[in-house]
């Protein structure tokens, strides 16, 4: 009698065993440890603190909005959460942990052929695996590929948001720096004029409600300069905090100087230019998301395998040979089927399908009202550029021709040169218009979309 075999051959069994749970592991193990390193280095990477950057001579409107980008609290947080749903992807379809059981016996039977004590050894070893629900597994990727698409949606929204409030923070700023150049001119001609009406009372000339009306017109003109001055002051801080520049360095480059405005891009229905809203793809994925749970609450009804079971057994009974078994668990969905989870999978699907036509019906009025708002400024712009062509012009002839004289009233020349700066600033104004139109427009469209992550 030979005690020894049965332990050898489930040993032998262990082994092999053993192996095919490390190959299983090996492979699901592959993909989890690529997982957690792109995982754990988009977090490394979301989590490195940035630098102040140096600040520029001039700030232009692309650097601005690129040191925006990496100076946003909120976009690490975006791009942790898009590394989170690749990892979750990737987990998709992992098989569960097989089990592995042992056991040893030994029988105490009386007394054997030869007179003596007749105990036997056995043991038995048992593999038993958890095999995946296919139908289940197609929902969950589903699932996990709509709710990364919705995880780099909401990354690119959140990046075509801070670039939008930083190029109408950059050009508000713009705007009211060239309007205060404009005001420290008009308070310039002002201050002029009240000196000159002192002059003129003290030889008679002016009386002292004109006076008065020339100091109450020069104050009026200094408190709205300093009021402008007060809301550049303003707008730069909120440059410099968006750019992490330091207060009073984010001065932008000078606006350009247009003297014609183009309609082209206007002409057709909102549909012809590109649209790159990444709102409404967030609303596309999570109804998507809807449709994967439908699936997955479907899959639910399938029967399918709960455990797959081999065992071997030996001991060393005369007579008795190997036991091989094999045997299958199959989960009956019997209450699971009752409880109706795809009506309100259905339901959410429903809600979330109104809430993406919602939102485009709106992205599409917005788009509209854009387009019209910015033909109607141009329209505006043409018509003050027009008008004031010729003011413009008979203004500066009659100043050129005045100024070559020696005897002209100097009160004349200040106040053509008011009127003058007047229409020109009338221009400027209804010119920054078309630029605030033209953005707003550019924001319905997405025209500028926020780079995909890496």
């Amino acid at each position: 009698m030979n005690r020894s075999r049965p332990v050898f051959r489930c040993a032998a069994f262990l082994l092999v065993a053993a192996g095919i749970a490390h190959a299983m592991r090996g492979n699901a193990g592959g993909a989890g440890e690529s997982t957690h390193r792109s995982a754990g280095a988009a977090a490394a990477a979301a989590t490195v603190p940035t630098q102040t950057p140096d600040a520029p001579a001039l700030l232009t409107e692309d650097l601005a909005v690129r040191l925006a980008l990496e100076h946003d609290p909120s976009l690490p947080v975006l791009r942790a959460e898009v590394a989170a749903a690749e990892a979750r992807l990737l987990d998709v379809g992992r098989p569960d942990d097989p089990e592995l059981r042992g056991s040893m016996k030994r029988d105490h039977a009386g007394t054997d052929d030869d007179g003596g004590t007749g105990e036997y050894d056995g043991c038995e070893i048992t593999l038993r695996l958890f095999p995946p629900n296919p139908l289940k597994t197609r929902s969950e990727h589903g699932l996990r590929t709509a709710e990364l698409e919705a995880a780099r949606s909401a990354l690119q929204a959140a990046g075509q948001a801070v670039a939008m409030a930083v190029r109408t923070n950059f050009l508000e700023l713009r705007e009211r720096e060239a309007d205060l150049e404009w005001m420290d001119r008009l308070v310039d001609i002002r201050a002029r004029k009240h000196r000159l009406m002192r002059e003129y009372s003290d030889h008679g000339r002016a009386t002292a409600v004109e006076v008065m009306q020339a100091a109450a017109s020069w104050l009026a003109a200094t408190r709205d300069r300093n009021e402008r001055s007060r809301e550049c002051d303003a707008l730069r801080r909120q440059l410099a905090a968006r750019t992490g520049l330091p207060e009073g360095a984010a001065v932008p480059r000078p606006a350009p100087k247009v003297d014609h405005v183009q309609t082209n891009g206007l002409a057709g229905t909102p549909g012809a230019a590109p649209i790159n809203r990444p709102e409404t793809d967030v609303l596309y994925w999570q109804m998507r998301t809807a449709d994967a749970a439908i699936r997955e609450a479907r899959a639910e009804r399938v029967p399918w395998f709960s455990h797959i079971q081999v065992s071997f057994g030996d001991d060393d009974r005369p007579g008795r040979r190997d036991v091989w078994s094999a045997q299958a668990a199959l989960t009956l969905p019997v209450f699971s089927a009752a409880l109706h989870r795809d009506r309100t999978a259905l339901a959410e699907r429903s809600v979330a399908e109104a809430r993406l036509a919602e939102a485009r019906e709106a992205l599409d009025v917005e788009i509209r009202e854009a387009r019209s708002a910015l033909r109607a400024v141009i329209a505006a712009h043409r018509h003050v550029r027009e008008s004031s062509a010729p003011v413009i012009r008979e203004v500066r002839r009659t100043l050129d021709e005045l100024r070559a004289q020696s005897d002209i009233e100097q009160l004349t020349l200040l106040r053509l040169e008011e009127t003058l700066l007047e229409a020109e600033r009338a221009v400027a104004a209804s010119r920054f218009e078309v630029e605030r139109a033209r953005l707003a427009l550019d924001a319905a469209l997405g025209t500028h979309p926020f780079p995909p992550p890496d």
